[in-house]
């Protein structure tokens, strides 16, 4: 007499295989669902009801009146990573060809002020506030945050997060419009 457990039992572990190997853990899907978002503001020299007052950089506090509406968000952004330097680490963020122009147009207007760059990636800060010496042309802001390595990490891959998630809504195409 022929028994079939064993063929039952291959397609068994095949299947148990190929569940283990799909799935990512736990810790693995959380990074992949992290979200976090920048807006870059620029400094204003008067105190009116277009401006708002902040505050810089926690051990050492700097405060600047910056515009409320961001120069630049996430929907600006291509990609940010973390770099080491020496004695630390900076964040690197690349804009799009919009946000290139923007950034460009944005270090020629406001030469001698700050760029405050705010964050929220689980916790919402104001990051850092570099001043703008030239033109950047680059299509890049480097800036040294006011957060620890981890924060650093967790704060760009949550950006990196939603800037792919936002490309893919771009891509997506559009309905068609009827006209009646």
């Amino acid at each position: 007499m022929k028994s079939r457990a064993p063929l039952f039992n291959g397609f068994l572990m095949l299947l148990v295989l190929a569940l283990v190997a799909g799935c990512g853990t736990t810790a693995e899907r959380q990074r992949k669902k992290e979200k976090s978002n920048i807006r870059i503001h620029a400094e204003t020299g008067g105190q009116g009801g277009m401006s708002s007052a902040i505050s810089v950089i926690r051990s050492a506090p700097v405060l600047l009146n910056i515009e409320r509406e961001p120069l630049l968000d996430e929907h600006n952004v291509e990609g940010a990573t973390v770099e080491e330097q020496r004695g630390g680490f900076v964040i690197r963020i690349k804009f799009d060809r919009q946000g290139s122009w923007i950034l460009e147009r944005a270090t020629v207007v406001n030469r001698g002020r700050h760029l405050a760059i705010h964050s929220d990636f689980g916790t919402a800060r104001w990051l850092a506030a570099p001043l703008v010496t030239g033109k950047n042309s680059t299509g890049e802001m480097v800036f040294t945050p006011d957060c620890t390595r981890e924060e650093a990490d967790r704060m760009v891959r949550g950006l990196n997060n939603v800037v792919r998630k936002l490309k893919r809504k771009e891509n997506w195409p559009f309905p068609r419009s009827v006209d009646p």
